[in-house]
């Protein structure tokens, strides 16, 4: 039924579709230059980065210290 509306055509599927294509090479690529950085902004980027990783460092070796030191004082107990 076609409710008195003309039947669509349907798409042969052979058209190539360019819009990722020039997506790509017109606008992202071409604007890639644009792109600046703040060197000091890096820095402390990094500097955060590793002193967070550092602290991490920290609590785990207080952690397994902490287990080590009630392990030798349980095993003391123990014998």
């Amino acid at each position: 039924r076609s409710f008195g509306s003309a039947s669509r055509g349907h798409l042969s599927g052979i058209g190539k579709s360019l819009f990722l294509h020039d997506l790509l090479t017109d606008v992202i690529f071409a604007e890639s230059g644009w792109v600046s950085y703040d060197k000091s902004a890096e820095r402390r980027a990094a500097i955060a980065r590793y002193g967070g990783l550092g602290a991490i460092v920290l609590m785990a070796a207080a952690a397994l210290g902490t287990l080590a030191l009630s392990f030798t004082a349980n095993r003391s107990l123990i014998a």
